[in-house]
Order: structure tokens, then C-alpha cells, then sequence
């Protein structure tokens, strides 16, 4: 089923309710897995055929009932349309409840594409094969062992990528990008922040408009701008 159990219960951290949900999908053949939050997501590739979430919804509220009644309105769902497996959290109008969702994802490592985008929080992407893409309106990227290409833009927090068996691309409005390998160009801009790059084989171009440009090893040319 696509809902997955969406358990019961309730525990209480300060003035926040916390409640954790989970479920599971079979994605047997060529997986693309998008994943659409409110906070911060972290995807992990793994041996298999399955895609399993644990998500922790938590809001703000003075009593139980009233939290619970919040976190009855948004639900996360895990379902296949056509070649995509979509992973949604469903926003809720509340005005100061601040409410948010953290995932955490397996997924078959074998993935062609995994692509996240979250209003708010910070990415982690480990063990993929294929393309990752990942989009937050605030917070830290991280990736490390990623097959091919990369795109990773955040709107405020720093950008630190590992191995990448493909081009690169990355963008922070503000914060340091860091760079290991990667099989291809690579493309780094910050408006705000250092930028370090290990190893790239093919072109690099770096900007910031406020910081230091270290390379180590670049095959082919490197235009570098502060």
C-alpha cells in the first residue's frame, strides 16, 4: 500500500509533539524517486528492491488533542506514478505550529534518478548509481558516492560533495562549497563562502563573491572568480 502505517503514537519534546510514521514500497526495475518535504531529508542506497521511510512529523502545539488534530492534516505518501516513485509530505496551513518532517529513505542503490526538494532543512544523498538532484530553501547539502551526475542548490548552508562519477553542478546563496572527486565539470558558485575542489577531470568553474578558490588536480581548464 502506498500510505504505509501512519502509527499513533505521540511524544512530547518542550513546547513540540513529535509523531513517527512509516512505510514501504516495492520498486523492482529501473527506480526514479522524488521526494517533496518540509525539513530534512536523508536517502540512502542499499542492496534490494525496496523503498522504506521513516518520517517524524512534529508541530507545535499547547495540548495533545490540538497536535494531533495538526498532524492528522498532513499526511506523507509513498506512491508509483508510470517509472516514479513519488515521496510526499503534505504541507498544512497553521499558522505558528511550525510544523515540519524529517525523512529518512532507502532505496535500491541502483537508482537512475533521485531528485529532493524540501522547503527548509538539509539533504543527505549516500550510495546511489544514478543522477541526484537536490533542492533546499535552507540548510547543508551532503553527498558522497554518487554515480553520476549532480546538481545540488540550496538557498543558504554549505555544499560538501564526495565522489561523483559525473558532472557537477552547485549553487548556495551562501556558505562553502567542498568538493572530493568527480568524473566530469564541474561548476561551483556561492555567493558567500570558500570553495575547495579536490579533484575534477574535466573543466571547473568556481565564483564566490566573497571568499577563498583552493584546487588540487583539474584535467582540463579552471576559471576561477572572486
Amino acid at each position: 500500500g502506498g500510505l504505509g502505517a501512519q502509527l499513533g503514537a505521540l511524544t512530547r519534546e518542550g513546547r513540540y509533539w513529535i509523531e513517527s510514521v512509516e512505510g514501504s514500497l516495492e520498486a523492482p526495475g529501473p527506480v526514479r524517486l522524488r521526494v517533496g518535504s518540509i525539513g530534512g531529508i536523508s536517502v540512502r542506497g542499499e542492496a534490494g528492491d525496496q523503498i522504506r521511510y521513516t518520517g517524524r512529523k512534529r508541530v507545535r502545539a499547547d495540548a495533545e488533542a490540538e497536535a494531533r488534530r495538526l498532524l492528522q492534516r498532513s499526511q506523507i505518501r509513498l506512491a508509483r506514478r508510470g517509472p516514479i516513485y513519488a515521496l510526499e509530505v503534505g504541507a498544512i496551513q497553521c499558522g505558528r505550529c511550525s510544523y515540519s518532517a524529517e525523512l529518512k529513505i532507502t532505496a535500491p542503490r541502483t537508482a537512475e534518478e533521485v531528485t529532493l526538494e524540501t522547503h527548509g532543512g538539509s539533504l543527505e544523498i549516500y550510495d546511489i548509481d544514478g543522477r541526484v538532484s537536490a533542492e533546499t530553501a535552507g540548510g547543508s547539502i551532503q553527498m558522497d558516492r554518487i554515480g553520476k551526475s549532480v546538481r545540488a542548490v540550496t538557498a543558504g548552508g554549505s555544499i560538501v560533495l564526495g565522489a561523483v562519477g559525473g558532472p557537477v553542478n552547485c549553487e548556495t546563496a551562501g556558505g562553502s562549497i567542498q568538493l572530493g572527486s568527480v568524473r566530469g565539470d564541474a561548476v561551483l558558485t556561492t555567493s558567500g563562502g570558500n570553495i575547495d575542489a579536490e579533484q575534477v577531470d574535466g573543466k571547473l568553474r568556481a565564483e564566490t563573491a566573497g571568499g577563498s578558490i583552493r584546487v588540487r588536480r583539474v584535467a582540463q581548464s579552471v576559471r576561477a572568480e572572486t
